[in-house]
């Protein structure tokens, strides 16, 4: 099965991945075959991106899906299934399934300018002119009046009078009884304690694997799912290593401070992150 060079470098990178976690788990291809049967040469081939000596897509993606789940490393599935079917007629009819009724419009198919927009909402304002002209013009203009200017002068008078006699007595009455009350003042509440320092991991935009470490000993080795998070509170430096950086949000101290990944290729990556609010990205990831 023979690929442009273009594909087989990132596959290559897919299955070094793959390598990765395979000898973290401790197993041997021998170890692989025993569970899967899958050959050891295609095992060889899918880690080392050999994919001349493998069948066709469709049963190469069944030998890889057959392995990651061996590997308990599902993450990976889609991007070996894009890059694998990337250019080929079943991807162009998955895509247009997938798109459905959001599919892009027919060629054909152009918007209204802005200068017939503009002329339809012209004709709209100026007939509603014209229908109230002439309906005024029908019925005469409607003659509103204000409730106010309705009383005659003494009854407005008198009622201006009522209302700020009310406003004298009721001023009266809450002087009287702010001198009588002696209400304690309330004592000041005492200053909030200090936030502790955090670090919350959410799986916002798909699944990703993750590994945290404090010094010698491991805090988490699993996979976030979508739309789930984990806090835990930072008591020294810890290192967090993401299989989908650019999966993740992470939130350090109460601040919000995005992806860990930032560009370059879709890889593994490993960040530190320190109880001060200090964070970085390690260069060379090192095996958890």
């Amino acid at each position: 099965m023979p690929l442009p060079e273009e594909k087989i470098n990132i596959l290559r990178e897919l299955g070094q991945e793959i390598r990765a976690r395979r000898e973290e788990l401790g197993l041997t291809f021998e170890d692989v075959y025993q569970k899967t049967r899958i050959q050891l040469s295609y095992l060889d081939a899918l880690e080392n991106a050999n994919y001349e000596i493998l069948p066709s897509p469709v049963y190469t993606l069944g030998f890889i899906r057959t392995y990651l789940g061996i590997l308990e490393f599902n993450d990976l599935y889609p991007e070996f299934r894009h890059w694998l079917l990337k250019g080929t007629r079943k991807q162009e009819k998955d895509r247009g399934e997938m798109l459905g009724p959001y599919a892009t419009p027919s060629p054909g198919f152009k918007l209204a300018s802005r200068f017939w927009v503009f002329v339809v909402l012209m004709l709209i304002v100026f007939g509603a002119m014209a229908y109230v002209a002439i309906k005024w013009s029908e019925n005469g203009i409607p003659n509103i009046a204000i409730r106010n200017e309705q009383r005659p002068p003494d009854q407005l008078s008198a009622a201006v009078d009522d209302e700020v006699s009310e406003d004298v007595k009721s001023d009266d009455i809450s002087e009287d009884e702010s001198e009588s009350d002696n209400v304690p003042e309330p004592e000041p509440a005492p200053p909030p304690e200090p936030a502790k320092p955090e670090l919350q991991i959410i799986a916002s935009h798909d699944d990703c694997w993750i590994s945290i470490r404090v010094g010698n000993g491991r805090v988490l080795d699993r996979t976030l799912r979508r739309g789930e998070s984990f806090t835990m509170e930072l008591t020294a430096m810890t290192r967090v290593s993401y299989g989908r950086p650019w999966a993740v949000t992470v939130i350090h101290n109460g601040r919000d401070i995005g992806s860990p990944y930032r560009s370059g290729p879709r890889r593994p990556q490993v960040n530190v992150y320190y109880p001060d609010g200090r964070s970085g990205r390690l260069e060379t990831p090192q095996q958890p």
